[in-house]
């Protein structure tokens, strides 16, 4: 349990990290700063940058797998795009090219509940792997090259036409021309993580007596 002021402090941290890599020499092509709640209805007009190839795309996010299938994320490459839920009904975090396949991963991963932090990794070359929080969950070594992480001009949240909804809330979407090394995304994440684990550890040890429970991280 956490409070609103908490869930902030942590995306502070993960917005701080980011901005120190882009420092350092990696720029995102494009980054979401402002929460987005979805309610299977709506989506969001969002420009990914020029992706190509070999790309990486890391996700705050939340949600519900409450209908057959959900976007996550389209671009003006509208035949790829990232399912929040992959249809039909899976309960579970894939990838789509239209016409040639419906992607999960393996091991499956589910479509996150709580806010997780969520990073796909496509090598451009058949593989995507999925890391949460960190940590490697799941890939897929048999999609096909002509898939593309979103680019250009597209969505969130929703396909191009505004349906095929999602349900929940993204929290931040940043998004990398490149692929990021296994280092930098456990970097990112622990940087979003490390306020939310420091909290529960501190509600393990009774020292936190009044914390308001408005979300469940």
């Amino acid at each position: 349990l956490t409070s609103l002021a908490t869930a902030q402090a942590a995306l502070t941290e993960y917005d701080a990290a980011v901005t120190a890599d882009a420092a350092g020499g990696r720029v995102p092509t494009a980054k979401l700063t402002n929460a987005a709640t979805f309610t299977g209805t709506n989506s969001l007009a969002f420009n990914f940058g020029t992706v190509t190839g070999d790309s990486t795309m890391e996700f705050i996010v939340e949600g519900t797998p409450s209908t057959a299938d959900g976007y996550l994320a389209v671009g003006a490459n509208s035949t790829s795009n990232l399912r929040f839920e992959q249809w039909n009904n899976t309960g579970q975090l894939g990838m789509t090219q239209l016409g040639v396949a419906d992607y999960l991963f393996s091991p499956g991963v589910p479509t996150p509940t709580t806010i997780q932090h969520i990073t796909y990794a496509w090598n451009g070359a058949g593989t995507m792997k999925l890391y949460v929080d960190g940590m490697l969950a799941g890939s897929n070594t048999a999609v096909t090259t002509a898939f593309g992480l979103p680019s250009g001009a597209g969505r969130l949240g929703a396909n191009p036409g505004n349906g095929e909804g999602m349900v929940g809330t993204v929290y931040r979407v940043t998004c990398y021309d490149s692929l990021l090394s296994e280092a930098d995304i456990l970097r990112h994440a622990d940087a979003f993580r490390g306020v939310l684990n420091a909290l529960g550890q501190l509600l393990r040890l009774g020292k936190l007596p009044f914390v308001e429970q408005l979300q469940h991280l």
